[in-house]
């Protein structure tokens, strides 16, 4: 296989990275910028599970959906850089629209005692936020998971 037909595959990766950069920034500002001093919204979600503590299962079914997905196209070699490339498009298309929802939105956090960790320069703690390092609670109007998944889990299903 020739080099040049990796070309799209690494271009996807890259605006990946740049829009998962930028997504965590703006993270970094919603937080800074989200109302911690009003009462949260009601969540149904909240009341349903009162004493849920484990709020790292999320990032675990995340690396699940990912693992799967490797799983169903690394050994099919006539279409897994094209599964690949569109998915990580798909996934830098969704980092720039939750970009754009959480900028222009200012929600109060929903979860009661939740502390932020992103406290330094917000250049720098994009990064720390993209390596899971540190975490914010602004950023609640448009679910990264949620869509992350899905795309993922459409990816497994597809023929």
């Amino acid at each position: 296989m020739a080099w040049s037909s990796y070309l799209p595959l690494c271009f996807s990766l890259v605006f990946f990275f740049i829009t998962l950069y930028i997504n965590s920034l703006v993270q970094v500002w919603a937080d800074r910028n989200s109302p911690f001093w009003l009462p949260a919204l009601p969540d149904i979600g909240h009341k349903l599970l009162p004493y849920w503590t484990f709020y790292s299962i999320n990032n675990y079914y995340l690396l699940t959906a990912f693992c799967l997905v490797i799983i169903r196209y690394i050994f099919q070699r006539d279409i897994r850089l094209i599964v690949f490339r569109r998915w990580l498009f798909l996934q830098a298309v969704m980092f720039i629209m939750r970009s754009i929802s959480i900028f222009v939105t200012s929600l109060s956090v929903p979860l009661p005692g939740c502390n932020t960790t992103a406290v330094g320069s917000p250049p720098i703690e994009a990064f720390y936020i993209m390596s899971l390092v540190h975490a914010t609670c602004g950023d609640v109007l448009f679910s990264g998971h949620t869509v992350t998944c899905k795309i993922s889990f459409l990816r497994v299903n597809t023929r």
